[in-house]
């Protein structure tokens, strides 16, 4: 599928994904750039994604949590 049809991606921010994992019944961690600047006070960088981690065994739950969302395996395990 094209950018056109999909339009511009624009990364959510960490405010906005914790709104949607307050839901959450699992524990969860805003990982990455986000967490480093959070660690050193200050933004380092512009973002071009947010990195979400959850413990593989609440993979599930993530799963019924994003239920209706377009979920996209970016670099699934063992595939280079």
């Amino acid at each position: 599928m094209s950018a056109d049809v999909l339009g511009r991606w624009v990364p959510d921010r960490p405010e906005d994904v914790v709104t949607v994992f307050d839901k959450a019944d699992f524990p969860c961690w805003i990982a990455g750039g986000y967490a480093i600047e959070r660690a050193v006070g200050r933004e380092l960088r512009a973002h071009g994604d947010l990195d979400v981690l959850v413990l593989r065994r609440d993979q599930a739950l993530v799963h019924e949590l994003l239920a209706g969302w377009d979920l996209h395996v970016a670099d699934p395990p063992g595939r280079g």
